[in-house]
């Protein structure tokens, strides 16, 4: 059920944590109860000054607790890094979305939100949705995807190699784990996301 664009931009994240044996400060782990995991570095209201250290924003609300993620974006090794991106053109656009919980974190799965569709057509046709939430690996999230969940674009224009992005998400998120273990899924409602990203 994971979509294979979102994989593939939170597995190297999933090496670091791996090998570095850490991730995001303050995230923590998912509780033994079922409920996602509580980041208190994710603050509901965005101050200017985290505004502007990230690319934008993702918010949602979780089972009840409103929570926002950030998409950041930086330099590793001289190169231009980021965890989200978007690929095609103005006819047909592929976008993957990852919110880190703090604005100054360009690498890392843990407690992360994925989002993840497609945009065809002059009409800016929304098609292939997803949502993940991350809890401290890939092996460990909450996840949907088609008509479990929904994606609505507002705004999307081009600006050189940034696509600038506009829109809001919803739906039912349920636990996978490489173990078996299961848990309650997870209501997403009043999602949003209001950032840029480099292709």
């Amino acid at each position: 059920m994971f979509s294979a664009r979102l994989l593939a931009a939170a597995a190297p994240a999933l090496f670091v944590l791996t090998a570095c044996g850490g991730g995001d400060e303050g995230a923590s782990t998912t509780t033994a109860g079922g409920t996602p995991p509580t980041a208190s570095s994710a603050p509901v209201e965005v101050s200017k000054a985290d505004a502007e250290a990230a690319d934008g924003t993702i918010t949602a609300t979780l089972d009840g607790e409103a929570r926002t993620w950030y998409v950041t974006s930086g330099e590793l090794g001289g190169e231009f890094n980021s965890q989200s991106d978007w690929s095609g053109s103005t006819t047909y656009t592929s976008v993957s979305l990852f919110g880190h919980t703090t604005p100054k974190t360009t690498m890392s799965s843990k407690n992360a939100m994925l989002v993840g569709f497609t945009v065809s057509g002059d009409n800016q046709t929304v098609s292939m949705p997803s949502v993940s939430l991350l809890t401290d690996s890939l092996l460990r999230r909450y996840e949907g995807e088609g008509s479990d969940v929904t994606v609505a674009l507002e705004e999307m224009s081009v600006d050189g190699e940034w696509l600038h992005l506009k829109g809001t998400f919803s739906g039912t998120l349920t636990y996978t784990d490489s173990s078996g273990a299961t848990k309650d899924p997870v209501t997403v409602t009043d999602g949003t996301f209001d950032l840029r990203v480099h292709d």
